[in-house]
């Protein structure tokens, strides 16, 4: 017999070498000679062994791994995006500040805590992936939070002293809606 022998193996129905052939019986016995040894020694599991669960475990992980983790930076090349981007790059300054004067000045006013540590998740979010749809939620919470707080408006008014008067109206009447129609002029601009 030649070394180049064709042979073709009754249970698969595949054609192959017969050098190859003798390559996977060999490949097979080590195998089990491996998972056998393991089984004597109490190993729950042999390493030398692949197991096909092993690889969706493996993904399953990596996806976990993946909705846990802060999303890509996705690319851009067009100008448009790139301001829009660096919009997003620079809000979360003055959320971070608006936090500050929530928790100091204000004493923790719940309404306006909240939507801050909102603001800089999103604007971290959008700064990241750019998309659309939470840019427009970002603009649509910065207007409806303005418009919230002009029920807080005569409250203000009555318990606080000019100081506290002051930041609230820049917080609130002349920051947020800015940065909204910046945002929004930048999102246009990327969109179209």
């Amino acid at each position: 017999m030649k070394k180049d022998e064709e042979t073709k193996e009754p249970l698969i129905g595949v054609t192959v070498k017969k050098k190859d052939a003798k390559k996977q019986d060999n490949k097979k016995a080590s195998v089990v000679k491996d998972s056998l040894k393991g089984s004597i020694k109490g190993e729950k599991k042999n390493k030398s062994i692949a197991n096909d669960d092993d690889d969706f475990e493996q993904i399953e992980n990596q996806e976990k791994k993946k909705k846990c983790s802060i999303p890509e930076m996705k690319s851009f090349c067009r100008q448009e995006a790139l301001q829009l981007r660096k919009c997003f790059k620079f809000m979360p300054a003055f959320h971070v500040y608006f936090l500050l004067i929530n928790i100091l000045i204000y004493h923790g006013e719940l309404f306006l805590l909240v939507a801050d540590i909102g603001f800089i998740w999103l604007n971290l979010y959008n700064h990241r992936t750019l998309y659309k749809l939470t840019c427009a939620i970002h603009i649509g919470l910065l207007a409806i939070i303005t418009l919230i707080s002009l029920s807080h408006f005569q409250r203000v008014i009555e318990e606080w002293d000019g100081g506290l008067f002051f930041f609230f109206v820049t917080q609130v009447y002349i920051c947020y809606p800015l940065c909204a129609l910046i945002t929004a002029k930048r999102l246009k601009a990327h969109v179209i």
